[in-house]
């Protein structure tokens, strides 16, 4: 369902922390352009408990902040948050949820971050940096 207006065609950022990961979050969105035109990601580490993040990011950015949901549209100028519990996945500019998946033998750290990030973006995927903000 792709809404009226709305460009099929733009970056998606896919940015990972962890418990300490909060502050990088908000300096990064204190510092980004509300219309910059892509969609940011925040793919929490911390995946098996349920978030905040998306109650607390609105005071640092103009972008609308949402928990992702089931069928929700990638849109940009947005930021989106990973719910606790859930491996991220796109199908047709949509989120798609699936219970968590970590295989065994696998840090549950950086697996949700990259399961959506190579899964669903493919070659459009960029390489990841570690950034010190």
């Amino acid at each position: 369902m792709e809404a009226e207006g709305i460009a099929r065609d733009f970056p998606v950022v896919c940015v990972g922390g962890s418990a300490g990961g909060l502050d990088a979050y908000t300096r990064l969105l204190q510092h980004l352009p509300a219309d910059m035109g892509v969609a940011v990601v925040i793919v929490n580490h911390l995946r098996t408990v349920a978030t905040l993040l998306h109650e607390i990011l609105p005071r640092y950015t103009e972008m609308p902040v949402e928990l992702i949901t089931e069928r929700l549209l990638i849109e940009p100028n947005r930021v989106f948050i990973i719910p606790a519990q859930r491996d991220l996945h796109v199908l047709d500019g949509e989120f798609r949820l699936t219970p968590i998946s970590k295989p065994p033998g696998m840090a549950g750290r950086n697996y949700g971050f990259s399961a959506f990030s190579h899964a669903t973006l493919g070659r459009k995927a960029y390489r990841r940096h570690r950034l010190r903000l």
